[in-house]
């Protein structure tokens, strides 16, 4: 299990063709956290994105935008009948439970 002493999880993956999303709430230890949340799959077309945003495209097709942050590296594991597939950012862990639209942002 992954821990981390804050956890914040803001969406921007709507903000182009509709609303942003940004969900907060404060954890016992201080930090933000909000756990998983359910948001559709984008459908900007990545070639044409706003500037400072970056497209997470999944192995499951499953896209998202996230604002401000670069890529880094992938893992997936698997377990208790879920496929997580982990996108690293430079600022933020995007987590997305393979063929669902179930994501988490965890910032660093």
């Amino acid at each position: 299990m992954i821990k981390r002493a804050a956890m914040v999880v803001t969406l921007a993956a709507a903000m182009i063709g509709g609303a942003a999303l940004s969900v907060t709430s404060a954890s016992a230890n201080g930090g933000e956290s909000t756990g998983w949340v359910e948001h559709p799959s984008s459908t900007i077309n990545c070639l044409r994105r706003p500037q400072n945003t970056v497209c997470i495209k999944f192995d499951d097709g499953y896209v998202l935008v996230a604002v401000g942050d670069a890529i880094t590296g992938w893992d997936t594991f698997t377990g208790h009948g879920a496929t997580i597939q982990i996108a690293r950012g430079v600022g933020s862990d995007y987590y997305h439970k393979l063929g669902t639209n179930w994501v988490m942002k965890v910032g660093h």
